[in-house]
């Protein structure tokens, strides 16, 4: 005997589908990645230089923003100045700080003696294009297909909203800590699990603006903004090489630690005013990805709460 499914069963069919899909997405966009590193290598460009990582970058951020799109989150990709106040109204401490991170790596780099690199203004301009796709890449990536893909299924409620906004802020955390770092030493730990909440907290800010605005550009050109000021002094002014240590040994690790927690003590005000903003607001928002879905699909009359909608659950 054949049973009616129930439009709440429906939706939540939906949700895994969309998860599926996007999870599928994000395979892609890797392959696309990988075939743009072989790419570069095949232009024998340094593996550890500036143009080789753009020329990857570049691909990777091409490819999330067509999968963001191809999954029904185009709305998602305009720009709006708006979107981009919003961002750096609520962002402008992490600037701050990465300004006087700028200027604390810069001394140091002089005080030992290091001196601007010739052609620094290629280069500058190589950084650039190159933060400007990292903050795309990583935002459509994190902020875009998986966070939309999160609140397909957990998005129901104010809770599930919440909650997919902390699997993202943790999964965001663990993406910028090696899985080949060292955890047995308490020392290394320390430096990888500061980081996972440094970028955690980074992440729900990001998260909290692009629920209100349902828009990437902000943060992603914030995002950009924040990477090309902690890289100028060692990639542009000072020619270092492209290399990425978030946990070191020795004196390098001591000043890790102490980098993070200043960092932390500085985020964390903000993501709190977040998460209240959040909390207070008792947003139910099942994602782009599943408004795109119904809209589309047989089930156009079933209930999928917009943004601004509260949960009076």
């Amino acid at each position: 005997m054949k049973t009616n499914v129930t439009p709440k069963k429906r939706l939540d069919r939906k949700g895994w589908k969309i998860l599926f899909l996007s999870l599928f997405a994000i395979v892609g966009v890797l392959v696309m990645q990988v075939v743009a590193y072989i790419a570069a290598l095949m232009l024998h460009l340094p593996e550890d230089g500036l143009a080789f990582t753009a020329v990857a970058q570049t691909v990777f951020a091409g490819s999330a923003v067509l999968a963001m799109a191809a999954l029904g989150g185009a709305a998602w990709l305009r720009p709006s100045k708006d979107d981009v106040k919003q961002m750096f109204r609520m962002g402008w401490p992490i600037i701050a700080a990465d300004v006087a991170l700028l200027l604390f790596a810069g001394i140091g780099l002089v005080y030992e003696g290091a001196h601007i690199a010739s052609g620094w203004l290629p280069n500058l301009a190589i950084t650039a294009l190159l933060c400007l796709c990292i903050g795309i890449s990583e935002e459509v990536l994190y902020r875009g297909i998986l966070f939309n893909a999160v609140l397909a299924i957990t998005g129901k409620t104010h809770r599930g909203t919440m909650a997919g906004v902390a699997i993202i802020s943790l999964l965001f955390g663990l993406a910028h800590v090696s899985l080949t770092t060292d955890f047995a030493s308490p020392f290394l730990a320390l430096q990888a699990v500061l980081k996972i909440v440094q970028t955690g907290l980074f992440s729900v800010i990001m998260c909290s603006v692009v629920l209100r605005t349902h828009r990437l550009g902000g943060v992603s050109l914030f995002h950009g903004l924040s990477d090309f000021l902690l890289m100028v002094p060692t990639l542009v002014l000072m020619g270092g090489q492209l290399t990425t240590n978030y946990v070191s040994t020795g004196d390098e690790g001591w000043a890790s630690i102490a980098v993070y927690l200043g960092i932390i003590a500085l985020y964390l005000p903000f993501a709190i005013k977040a998460i209240r903003t959040m909390r207070r607001d008792r947003i139910a928002y099942r994602g782009v990805f599943m408004e795109r879905a119904i809209a589309k699909g047989k089930d156009s009359q079933l209930p999928v709460a917009p943004m601004g909608q509260p949960d009076m659950a």
